[in-house]
C-alpha cells in the first residue's frame, strides 16, 4: 500500500519523504549550526554583515532559501515591525540603512516611497546593489552624513515630510542624541526607534547638556570611517533608557512606548515607538 500511494504521488509531481522527529538532540542549538554558508553577491563582493541577501520577494530569492543568523545573531527588531506597524502606503525616512536589509523589509509591508540615508560610499553600494537585485521601486538610496543634516551644515537631498522615521541601529553612534532625535520630530510625527543602552543603572561617566537639560550618558569610542558599521565621529553618546524616554519627550513626541528590551548583537537593546 505505500508502495502503491509513492507511485501515485510521484505521477503528480509530488515525492513523499519521511521526516525524523524533532528532539531537543537534533534541533540545533543556534540558527547559526545550519549547514552551508549563507549567500554571497556575485557582483559587490563581501563580506556582507546583515541578511540583505537571504531575503526572498517577488523579484528575487535565493537559490536555496534556508535561514542563517549573522554573526551578530537574529534581529530582534523584525517581531516589533510585524507586531506594531502598518506602512501601507506611508512614506518612510530611513537613516542609515547600512547594506538595505530593512529597506527590503519596508517595501514588502507596504511603504509608498522609503528614502534611506546612507553616510559609507562602501555601504551605499551594497544597497544600490540590494535596489537592482530585489527591484526596490520604492526605495531611494542617496549619500548623506545625519549629523550635518541636524547640524545644519548640509542640506538634505529631499523635501517634503514623511509619516515616519524609522531608524534603526544609528542613534548609539551619534555624538548629538538630542539634536539627531529634534530632527527627526522635524521630519515625521512618529518615530520607530532601536538603540543600544548602558546598563546596569549606575553613575554616569558622563553628562549631555540639550536645551538647558542634562541627561546621562555613557560616552562611547566609535571605529572610525573605515569601520562600516561605525558611527561618523570619533566618540558618541548613548543616553541611559530613562534620559533617553525624557530627552524624546523633551524634543516634542507626546507618546512614548517601549515595546520590548532584547539583546541585539550581544548587547542590550530597546526598541520604541514615539509620537
Amino acid at each position: 500500500m505505500k508502495a502503491f500511494v509513492k507511485r501515485l504521488a510521484r505521477s503528480a509531481g509530488y515525492e513523499i519523504r519521511k521526516i525524523q522527529p524533532a528532539t531537543w538532540s537534533n534541533i540545533p542549538a543556534t540558527w547559526s549550526n545550519i549547514e552551508g554558508d549563507p549567500p554571497q553577491d556575485e557582483i559587490v563582493p563581501g563580506p556582507w554583515e546583515s541578511h540583505a541577501l537571504q531575503m526572498a520577494n517577488r523579484k528575487h530569492r535565493p537559490e536555496v532559501l534556508r535561514y542563517h543568523a549573522t554573526k551578530y545573531g537574529d534581529d530582534q527588531r523584525l517581531k516589533y515591525m510585524a507586531y506594531f506597524l502598518d506602512l501601507r502606503d506611508l512614506r518612510t525616512l530611513e537613516p542609515g540603512p547600512f547594506e538595505g536589509h530593512h529597506s527590503i523589509v519596508l517595501e514588502k509591508m507596504g511603504i509608498r516611497e522609503n528614502i534611506a540615508i546612507e553616510s559609507r560610499p562602501e555601504n551605499l553600494r551594497k544597497c544600490q546593489r540590494i535596489k537592482e537585485k530585489y527591484g526596490l521601486d520604492r526605495t531611494t538610496f542617496i549619500l548623506g552624513n545625519i549629523e550635518e543634516f541636524y547640524n545644519g551644515t548640509a542640506r538634505p537631498q529631499f523635501a517634503g515630510s514623511f509619516d515616519l522615521v524609522f531608524c534603526l541601529g544609528v542613534l548609539y553612534h551619534i555624538p548629538e542624541p538630542g539634536k539627531a532625535l529634534a530632527w527627526f520630530r522635524s521630519q515625521a510625527k512618529a518615530l520607530f526607534l532601536g538603540t543600544h543602552y548602558p546598563t546596569p543603572e549606575r553613575p554616569s561617566d558622563a553628562v549631555y547638556r540639550y536645551n538647558g537639560k542634562s541627561y546621562r550618558v555613557m560616552e562611547c569610542r566609535e571605529g572610525g570611517i573605515a569601520d562600516p558599521i561605525s558611527g561618523m565621529s570619533p566618540v558618541s553618546l548613548q543616553p541611559y533608557e530613562a534620559d533617553l524616554l525624557r530627552l524624546l519627550r523633551d524634543v516634542g513626541y507626546d507618546r512614548v512606548s517601549v515595546l520590548g528590551h532584547d539583546l541585539q548583537n550581544g548587547s542590550p537593546h530597546i526598541t520604541i515607538l514615539a509620537e
